[in-house]
């Protein structure tokens, strides 16, 4: 729906594998609030997720998948997830 205020919590740990392929596990946490007055870190979604990266020279390919922790009703609580870039 939106809103006039966000936040935005992540943190990822990256490791070698072999040679080019890496692997990553993270956590993330956020929301869209309303207003800024109606921000509550109750209120924040949390996933946690792992994936390979193959780095090369012009960027990382990422394949990630990630579970959602606090799934409310109709949510997706799984994805996989393909990108290009950190």
């Amino acid at each position: 729906m939106g809103g006039q205020a966000v936040g935005v919590w992540n943190q990822e740990l990256r490791f070698p594998i072999y040679k080019l392929l890496h692997g990553g596990i993270y956590w993330d946490a956020g929301n869209v609030f309303a207003t800024a007055g109606e921000f509550r870190l109750s209120d924040l979604r949390h996933s946690v997720g792992a994936g390979l990266r193959f780095v090369l020279p012009f960027g990382a390919l990422r394949f990630d998948w990630a579970e959602a922790l606090n799934a409310q009703i109709n949510d997706e609580t799984t994805r996989w997830h393909f990108s290009f870039g950190y």
